[in-house]
């Protein structure tokens, strides 16, 4: 035999045993289930998105979402709840400054209530918290804020804008004096002193003149004078800004009996309104996230 033919006896020797290497690892994997796990492999790739399109929604999670594991408790009712009623107020309104609600504390309670902290929700779940504020506040002064509570009887409007005195306050009999440079919705009412009981609370008559005290007893309630007229005195003015203005009432009255007033001015100081025009819901809560009272309109 010549070496050419020796060459090729030995490769197809060589091929027969690949040829039966290959054919015994196609026997071991089929009869281990090959074909089974590739079919099974590409059924998880269709079931199973990539990474990047976790968060799109398919037709089939939408139509039966998943069960969830735990659900939200219910609200459950607070310990003043039948002691404060709501009112819708101007909920309705357009503008957050013009938007407001109200809620009064039943004057069969036997003691102030505080309601710092309580929350105003809305039917989205949008919850605003009641801060504190300023018991007596005096203009062009820092005032220092404090827990508001409810006395019996007290009303507390909550208005969704902004103060435009910069914080929530207490009513007083001075008060309507803020009127006259600013903007209140609802307005303040104009209980002040009437300017003739200050005149004579001041002794204004000692004045040597009468033009002062007949221009004092011309005034309004809860206006302070801002350009007196021609013939007033250095002394008459100096009087007109001590006791007729909103500090100077403050000052002359505060130590009264009746000088405050019960009811709240409350500002969530939003930019935004917070209550809807129809088909709304505001629930009333305490500290705890417990129901004070609720109102649907």
């Amino acid at each position: 035999m010549d070496k050419k033919n020796m060459n090729k006896d030995a490769i197809n020797r060589d091929l027969g045993w690949v040829i039966l290497f290959l054919i015994i690892i196609g026997v071991m994997w089929y009869t281990q289930g090959g074909h089974f796990k590739l079919s099974s492999s590409k059924d998880k790739i269709i079931l199973n998105p990539p990474q990047q399109d976790a968060n799109r929604s398919s037709f089939e999670t939408v139509k039966n979402p998943p069960a969830k594991s735990e659900s939200t408790p219910p609200l459950t009712d607070s310990l003043f709840k039948g002691k404060i009623s709501l009112s819708a107020g101007a909920a309705t309104a357009s503008q957050p400054d013009k938007e407001y609600i109200s809620f009064r504390v039943s004057s069969e309670n036997k003691e102030a209530v505080n309601i710092t902290g309580w929350t105003l929700q809305n039917k989205k779940g949008l919850k605003a918290v009641i801060g504190k504020g300023i018991i007596l506040p005096f203009l062009a002064r820092v005032n220092p804020v404090q827990d508001i509570f409810l006395e019996p009887g007290a009303e507390a409007t909550v208005i969704t804008g902004k103060s435009p005195v910069q914080a929530s306050f207490r009513l007083n009999i001075c008060t309507g004096y803020f009127n006259q440079t600013e903007n209140f919705i609802p307005s303040l009412a104009s209980q002040c002193p009437d300017p003739e009981e200050v005149a004579q609370k001041q002794n204004l008559y000692q004045i040597d003149d009468n033009v002062c005290f007949n221009y004092v007893r011309s005034l309004s309630r809860c206006v302070m004078p801002l350009n007196a007229p021609y013939g007033i005195s250095n002394d008459c003015q100096n009087f007109l800004s001590e006791h007729i203005s909103y500090n100077g009432c403050v000052n002359d009255y505060k130590k009264e009996e009746n000088f405050y007033a019960k009811d709240w001015r409350i500002y969530l100081g939003r930019d935004s309104e917070f209550w809807g025009e129809q088909y709304e819901k505001i629930i009333l809560l305490d500290k705890e996230g417990k129901i004070v009272s609720e109102l649907s309109y």
